[in-house]
């Protein structure tokens, strides 16, 4: 008689875990002599390597017969036991799967984490600087700051500026346009972004990986806050490095470092929510 192929219907199993769906499924083969008469059975009576799940399309994602095992029955002398695993097709990425949903999974297109660091530095002051100042210097390219002076003879103070590192990892269907990437890197928000106005955050890196499981990457994106819009205070100077000081003692500058120019290292924009179809709602 010839092989003889008969699904174990009670091992049919789907499981879920940390985004990664698979699969599995057992068949008894009877009347087998040896292993080349049960893979002689493949793609007709038994799954075919590669084969979709059965109603795969109910699922999130097209599982395929990855991986299988085929073991002796020992009681029988002409039985064997076949296991399949199925796990998900690369790439795929299903209609009935919301990028934006808040109840994605680790490893699912869409699924969004992020980390920040938080830290505040001294920076040298010549001239007061307020938030809503570096709101409006902050398209500057070069420019005399004529906020009141708060340096001594041109040593200046010393304040805190507050700095913030942030970190959004991102699964994604593939990597990200790299000219895009590339041309944004440098650049600081040109519209509000992370909930803070333009000018503000920088771009600062980018790493992308892509995860075998799913064939899906996993993309960081790292941003730099600056609570000065990463503005730098530039005194001009004398040939011997001092910094030159006003004469006029008529003027409120008189004695202060003068003048002192409101420096934008940064002067590229881009509009980060651009970078990810997945940046929606940040």
């Amino acid at each position: 008689m010839p092989a003889t192929a008969i699904e174990l219907q009670s091992s049919r199993q789907y499981n879920h875990n940390k985004g990664k769906p698979t699969a599995t499924r057992e068949y008894i083969v009877i009347d087998a002599d040896s292993e080349a008469d049960v893979l002689a059975l493949f793609g007709s009576t038994l799954p075919d390597q590669n084969e979709l799940y059965p109603n795969t399309g109910a699922f999130l994602y097209d599982l395929i017969a990855r991986d299988y095992s085929i073991q002796k029955v020992a009681e029988h002398p002409r039985a064997f036991r076949i296991s399949y695993t199925y796990e998900p097709q690369g790439n795929i990425v299903p209609a009935n799967v919301n990028p934006f949903t808040t109840d994605l999974e680790p490893g699912e297109v869409g699924y969004r984490t992020a980390q920040a660091s938080t830290r505040a530095e001294f920076a040298d002051f010549w001239r007061s600087l307020t938030y809503v100042d570096a709101l409006l210097y902050s398209e500057a390219g070069t420019s005399n700051i004529l906020n009141p002076p708060l340096d001594s003879r041109g040593v200046p103070v010393s304040r805190l500026v507050r700095l913030q590192e942030i970190t959004i990892s991102v699964v994604d269907q593939e990597l990200p346009d790299p000219v895009q990437v590339r041309a944004a890197l440098g650049a600081r928000n040109s519209a509000r972004f992370l909930g803070y106005d333009k000018g503000f955050v920088l771009f600062a890196g980018f790493d992308g990986s892509i995860q075998p499981e799913t064939g899906n990457t996993q993309c960081s994106y790292k941003f730099s806050y600056s609570s000065i819009a990463h503005l730098v205070q530039q005194p001009e100077r004398t040939s011997l490095g001092d910094v030159k000081t006003n004469n006029d003692s008529g003027s409120i500058w008189y004695g202060k470092a003068d003048p002192v120019a409101l420096v934008q290292p940064y002067t590229l924009t881009a509009d980060f929510n651009s970078l990810s179809p997945h940046f929606s709602g940040l």
